[in-house]
């Protein structure tokens, strides 16, 4: 068998998106294939029998990332097939699933970002208005002005119209500083999640129900009580999550609420006692999300949730009952569709990368495509093995330990310490391209879900004004423990990795310890006073995390920024970052790589020209490739080419 390098990375399908149609005969599906030449993913859907598992491959163009069911044979598309697209169109395409080509249904004079089907001939959708501009100029009179990814987007609002398609008739029913985000349909009605903008995004949100019989918007909650993250038709009445966010600020989980349509009122339903997070995944770089995680089928709800490291399927009945109805055991799964007769959904089981699934009436799962079987077969993965750990307060904390592919017994072997980001996030045991690409480089990699990752209860991931603490303490016992478990690794060439908060804790490291022979940290934060002014999240996140804002303490966001302490920096520091990340703007890694030249500190800074934040998830394949290149040759450099230095 042969090991992993970093160009498989270009090899490695995922999926996303899949829906059963309303006979539940079939299910339809995303599915994305890295391609190396053009640097971006070829994007098909694929059809799967519900009543013979056969898959079949129905587009073949490469941009079809998106569909709904118009009717049981019949997908609607958008993946554009003309020569050149109306700028601010969407053009729409009908694809019988049993044979013939796509034909061109109509097209949206809107950009489109989101499509349901309300009732035979008519459609809801969502559409991003942008302010006009002059060109090279831009206006801001409101906070975040740009957004991961996209760039400048201050002023831009999502509304939503109905179409119809008889006679081409469009009608907004949203309008002003409203901007909404998830919608649901169903009988005619919409039920939409949306806030209003005023200078600053709001924390708050609010729910309304549009019924396209009476053409008239109802409020079902108003704005400036709750959060709402998911909303979903349970017969006439609508549940959704809610937080209030007074106890745990915006990392507070969120319960359940109901509204009942025959009095029209809102009622806590059930509380969420067991510390789910709902619609959460632990991290890879081999997942791509995207597709439902929170819909009723009847009078259940179903829901994706994260618990510990394990994301399964959970359900809430008509008494406020909570149980997990389904998972992959230490697996992810990350999103279904769910019918009366039929359960379809995407997962990942330990060690592997992504699989399209389904589950009979007797519970028993079958593997209807499993994406990547014949990469996985030829090609040796590292298992982890479960290294847990107990945390100062008296915690269990979840860890593991790959070995390197080649390991043999009686030598010695560098290792690294990989740090997830969020820091509300959590790493598994799902396939990681990075961490199998570092073993096959002849490293040991360990890595653990310390203070502050989400699964395990909100005070677990409380970190409120504690940045560079628990966690950070956390780490490091993790590292002496690996160290006394695994004498194989050698502790004078051990390093460290991480993005995001991972990132920034990679930043906290190098002025706070001298014990890594190299550090890596990709797309970090160096120094809050200034990430909160130019952060797409500044004002929501870094508030929220700090615990306070600078003008009442600027002390607790310079005490917690890892700029404050490169004058105790000694460590060889590599730098990447991308100039479309506005979740961790550019500025912070200028900063810390040119302190580190300040105190002459070995230092090395690679920035990536349009990536996002998102860069070693969904970013350029090269990029990709030449980002995980840059980390494990800085890293071979200081832990075995020193001889040669």
């Amino acid at each position: 068998m042969r090991t992993t390098s970093i160009q498989d990375i270009a090899k490695i399908r995922c999926a996303n998106r899949i829906l059963l149609n309303e006979a539940e005969t079939l299910a339809a599906y995303c599915v994305f294939e890295p391609d190396e030449k053009t640097g971006g993913y070829q994007k098909t859907v694929w059809l799967a029998d519900m009543a013979t598992y056969a898959v079949k491959q129905l587009t073949q163009q490469g941009n079809d990332g998106w569909f709904i069911w118009d009717d049981n044979e019949t997908l609607l598309l958008n993946g554009f097939r003309g020569k050149e697209k109306e700028k601010n169109s969407t053009v729409y395409y009908r694809m019988p699933v049993n044979g013939g080509e796509p034909k061109q249904a109509f097209t949206i004079p809107l950009n489109v970002t989101e499509m349901k089907k309300l009732s035979a001939g008519r459609y809801i959708v969502r559409a991003l208005e942008k302010p006009e501009e002059e060109e090279n100029v831009h206006v801001f009179e409101e906070a975040p002005f740009w957004t991961d990814g996209s760039g400048f987007t201050a002023g831009n609002r999502s509304h939503l119209y109905v179409y119809e398609e008889s006679g081409g008739i469009l009608t907004r029913i949203t309008d002003g500083n409203c901007d909404v985000g998830y919608f649901t349909v169903q009988n005619g009605q919409a039920a939409f999640i949306a806030c209003t903008w005023q200078n600053v995004q709001p924390e708050t949100n609010g729910l309304y129900l549009y019924d396209d019989a009476a053409g008239i918007v109802h409020t079902v909650r108003k704005e400036g009580e709750v959060h709402i993250a998911q909303v979903t038709f349970c017969g006439k009445d609508l549940v959704y999550t809610a937080s209030d966010l007074k106890k745990w600020g915006t990392g507070q989980l969120h319960d359940f609420w109901i509204w009942y349509a025959e009095n029209e009122e809102n009622v806590l339903f059930a509380k969420n006692d067991q510390e789910i997070a709902i619609g959460d995944t632990p991290y890879s770089d081999t997942i791509r999300m995207g597709g439902t995680m929170f819909r009723a089928a009847g009078r259940i709800v179903y829901f994706t949730g994260m618990r510990g490291f394990t994301t399964g399927v959970w359900s809430l009945d008509p008494y406020g009952n909570i149980r997990r109805m389904l998972e992959v055991p230490q697996g992810v799964i990350s999103c279904f569709d769910a019918g009366d007769s039929a359960f379809v959904f995407i997962a990942a089981e330990p060690g592997r990368t992504q699989a399209v699934y389904t589950v009979d009436e007797t519970d028993t799962v079958y593997c209807i495509d499993d994406l990547n079987k014949e990469y996985l077969e030829e090609t040796v993965v590292s298992p982890p093995e479960y290294v847990p750990f107990e945390s100062e307060d008296g915690s269990t904390v979840d860890g593991w330990v790959i070995y390197p592919a080649d390991y043999e017994e009686g030598k010695q072997y560098p290792g690294i310490l990989e740090i997830h980001g969020g820091p509300r996030g959590a790493y598994g045991t799902v396939y990681y391209h990075e961490m199998q690409s570092m073993a096959a480089a002849g490293y040991f990699v360990f890595y653990c879900n310390p203070h502050g990752s989400e699964g395990y209860g909100e005070r677990f991931a409380d970190l409120r004004g504690k940045y560079g603490e628990i966690d950070y303490r956390d780490l490091m016992t993790f590292t002496d423990h690996v160290l006394e478990q695994y004498p194989m690794i050698d502790p004078k060439r051990i390093c460290a990795s991480g993005g995001s908060y991972g990132g920034f804790m990679c930043n906290w490291i190098e002025g706070h310890t001298d014990r890594f022979a190299a550090i890596a940290a990709q797309r970090s934060v160096s120094n809050w006073v200034s990430d909160m002014g130019t952060s797409q999240i500044g004002l929501s996140f870094d508030m929220n995390e700090m615990g306070t804002d600078p003008w009442k303490d600027a002390g607790e966001y310079w005490r917690a920024s890892p700029l404050r302490y490169a004058d105790q920096a000694s460590t060889p520091l590599l730098l990447l970052h991308s100039t479309g990340d506005y979740n961790c703007f550019i500025d912070q890694a200028a900063q810390m790589f040119s302190a580190m030249k300040y105190h002459g500190v070995p230092a090395r800074m690679v920035v990536f020209d349009g990536e996002s934040h998102a860069l070693s998830r969904s970013g350029s394949v090269p990029l990709r490739i030449r980002r995980l290149d840059e980390i494990i040759s800085w890293f071979d450099r200081w832990t075995k080419n020193m001889e040669e230095e």
